[in-house]
């Protein structure tokens, strides 16, 4: 419902290689106008400037917030996942959550008490069709969990992106390699994250068929995190923006002084 980060940056200040300090955007929506610095500097990992100062869009906290869980075959996960899709659901959150235990579907919906019940029974009504199962769980600590499952120090963390419809045949992929993993991509868009646990020849191995697998689905796979020496660049870029990347960064750091070689194509 909420968007990415960058959808929520409405404001920005950063300080430029020469020092000077540079504002954009404003401190309510309609002020933002002009080429979008916020979109820019949101990822750009501190390469074309140094972030002093952020305004962020805000929203209510929700009067009731339901999570469920619905369990059963990939086939069936991923079919529900297209009538999600298909039939105007708006929900917080929406996951194809996977691990060695299997692939499940998660929604999360906020609002007024009536608004969440009718949001639920619809939720439900596609699962049944599906053949899923459906469970109601504690709302704050199952997704306080999981964001720490996935953020755990002893895990490779990547960021990945593909084609919806792909999402569930790349957790099935996964299913195929060593256990100790955890998949979190959310439904409409096709991005989310994978930790990843194993040894180091393995895991690049892991890492080089997860990554062709999201290639050839109009996607990627950016590693995040990992131990040193891993030996596997981690960017795995094959898109056509690279030059204007390049002309942007001699544009905002011509000394190339911001965080050096530190972005794709050593940016």
């Amino acid at each position: 419902r909420y968007g990415s980060v960058r959808d929520t940056v409405i404001g920005i200040q950063f300080v430029r290689y020469d020092g000077e300090v540079v504002k954009a955007g404003g401190r309510v929506v309609k002020n933002v106008a002009g080429y979008d610095l916020m979109k820019l500097m949101t990822g750009a990992y501190g390469t074309l400037g140094i972030l002093s100062q952020l305004t962020l869009r805000l929203y209510p906290l929700a009067a009731q917030s339901q999570t469920m869980v619905l369990s059963g075959t990939a086939e069936a996960v991923a079919s529900a996942a297209l009538q999600i899709r298909l039939q105007g659901i708006t929900p917080v959150a929406m996951d194809v959550i996977g691990a060695s235990n299997g692939v499940r579907l998660v929604g999360r919906f906020q609002g007024i008490a009536a608004g969440v019940q009718e949001q639920v029974e619809r939720f439900q009504a596609i699962a049944t069709d599906a053949g899923l199962t459906s469970k109601t769980v504690d709302d704050s600590s199952f997704w306080s969990s999981l964001a720490l499952q996935l953020a755990s120090s002893t895990t490779v963390l990547c960021k990945v992106g593909l084609l919806p419809t792909q999402v569930v045949p790349l957790l099935q992929l996964l299913e195929k390699l060593p256990s100790g993993w955890l998949g979190r991509l959310h439904n409409a868009s096709g991005l989310g994250l994978i930790a990843l646990a194993g040894q180091e020849p393995e895991m690049v191995d892991t890492l080089e068929k997860l990554r062709s697998h999201c290639t050839a689905h109009s996607g990627y796979l950016t590693i995040l995190q990992a131990p040193a020496g891993l030996g596997l660049e981690p960017w795995g870029y094959t898109g056509n923006a690279l030059g204007m990347m390049q002309a942007i960064k001699r544009q905002f750091d011509p000394e190339g002084l911001l965080n050096p070689q530190w972005f794709v194509g050593e940016i």
